[in-house]
């Protein structure tokens, strides 16, 4: 009887033994984590700035990071190598997207392209974006439609005589004019005051719509508690009244029907499109288009007053390229070479996105050694890797030159260390309109005037998080014409 009782006990020991180590076997297979808590797993560590906290996080856990947000395990790379694994090794295991509130609603539940899930819809669209819309062809296409908003900006700030413009409302306000004109020619800046306040509403829903997105919303984390998310009720909310705009918009369009006059025309001429995804990819390219712009030209100026022999840089290269006696033409912007190395620096320091829109993994992989389920979401810190010091010196100093020192980096996504428009399948498929409009506004402001805080003193660089992260303050500066008088006709 006590032989019985050693062999069964000798039993459960090594059972235990054998789990014991197949944890341990186990763990060492997942990426490494920081302690997290019962339930809320690692969302008590985000603080108000996300991208900030993560980076910190890597720092100590490394640079492929699994956190835990409520319910849903999610890979953080947070360095060249880690995001170079996912976005180009795994890239096809790592090219769909999780469910969302914002993209179930934003995205009119996969309809569209940014917040599609992976498959063949996802890639009949990228198709008709890639190959359609926003070819070279068609970006210069709609280069007049930039320059008369741009030449409006211009006359209004130099005929307006005020000791300060706030810039923030006002750079808004133009790359929405040009992105309306564009995918569905109206402009915020024409029409009936009934059309300018339908306008209005719509963009001001459309800043709403990056901020709320961008947030943490409890039903995407804990999906069982939705009915208690009021943050999820405001994204419906918002989406309501965008849908009606748009609707709005395509029924105009039919009755009126365009020669290829704008992006919805050339929707609506096609038979394999619903109604739900022309929806869906006009607020797609109206809200990336927007907001993305107009923070990274904000950004751009706010470095340059802080940092005033650089914007005299720029602006001797800009009179020699451009003279004093007309307006900058985007036909200028392949000669100024120190202006693209601007717009590189700010994407650089102040990525539109410092998170990634989230990645879903279709199935299981291998990544960095590590086992990863299929499932696994992921977000690209390509904040901390713009800021790595094993790649940039003095990573937190704001240096253009550096990119003429390196003119080989680039911004679409081949360049692991720079990554503002991604990588890969899922990257953005609007660099080239992004990189021009940045450039032309820019490169626009700082020809025309010069400019400078209203007190003398440095900028405030504090961020505000959103899906994209704007200052905190909105940017106020005081113009000074620089051009002989007929350049602002």
């Amino acid at each position: 009887m006590e032989f019985l009782w050693i062999g069964f006990a000798s039993f459960i020991a090594l059972v235990f033994l054998k789990l014991v180590s197949g944890n341990r076997g186990s763990r060492s297979k997942s990426p490494p984590s920081p302690p997290g808590l019962p339930i809320l797993g690692h969302l008590h560590l985000l603080g108000k700035l996300p991208h900030q906290s993560l980076q910190k996080l890597s720092q100590r856990h490394g640079g492929l990071m699994l956190v835990k947000l409520g319910v849903h395990n999610t890979l953080v790379p947070s360095t060249t190598e880690a995001a170079r694994e996912l976005l180009k090794t795994q890239d096809h295991v790592f090219s769909s997207r999780p469910r969302t509130i914002a993209g179930e609603n934003f995205g009119y539940g996969g309809a569209g392209m940014v917040w599609a899930a992976y498959g063949d819809h996802w890639r009949s669209v990228r198709k008709l974006c890639t190959l359609e819309l926003l070819t070279a062809k068609r970006v210069e296409m709609f280069q007049q439609v930039r320059k008369a908003e741009m030449s409006m900006l211009l006359k209004e700030i130099q005929s307006s005589q005020m000791s300060s413009v706030e810039l923030t409302s006002k750079l808004l306000d133009l790359t929405f004019n040009f992105m309306t004109r564009m995918v569905m020619n109206r402009s915020y800046s024409s029409g009936s005051s009934a059309e300018r306040e339908l306008a209005v509403r719509f963009k001001d829903l459309i800043t709403e719509a990056f901020t709320v997105a961008g947030s943490n919303t409890l039903a995407d984390f804990f999906p069982y508690l939705g009915w208690m998310d009021g943050q999820a009720k405001k994204i419906c909310a918002i989406h309501k009244q965008l849908d009606e705009y748009l609707a709005k918009q395509i029924v105009e369009h039919r009755q009126q029907p365009g020669t290829n006059r704008d992006f919805l025309d050339m929707m609506l001429a096609r038979k394999d499109l619903s109604d739900t995804s022309i929806k869906a990819l006009c607020l797609d390219m109206i809200a990336a288009g927007t907001d993305t712009a107009a923070v990274t030209v904000e950004w751009a100026l706010a470095e340059l007053v802080n940092n005033p022999a650089m914007m005299l840089q720029v602006q001797e290269e800009l009179k020699e390229v451009v003279g004093e006696n007309r307006a900058l033409d985007e036909t200028d912007l392949p000669k100024l070479t120190f202006l693209q190395a601007i717009v590189k620096e700010t994407l650089r320091l102040h990525p539109p996105g410092p998170l990634s829109i989230p990645h879903q993994s279709i199935q299981a992989c291998e990544l960095e050694g590590y086992v990863i389920p299929a499932g696994t979401h992921a977000l690209v810190n390509v904040y901390a890797i713009a800021r790595d010091p094993r790649w940039w010196d003095e990573p937190l100093k704001f240096d253009p030159e550096r990119f003429l020192r390196q003119p080989d980096i680039d911004v679409r996504g081949q360049s692991f260390e720079l990554l503002p428009f991604g990588s890969g399948r899922r990257s953005c498929p609007g660099i080239l309109l992004g990189t021009t409009t940045v450039q032309f506004v820019l490169g626009s402001l700082l020809h025309a005037f010069d400019w400078a805080a209203p007190d003398g003193k440095e900028l405030d660089m504090a961020e505000k998080f959103g899906l994209s992260v704007p200052r905190a303050s909105p940017l106020r500066l005081v113009p000074c014409t620089r051009l002989n008088p007929q350049a602002y006709i």
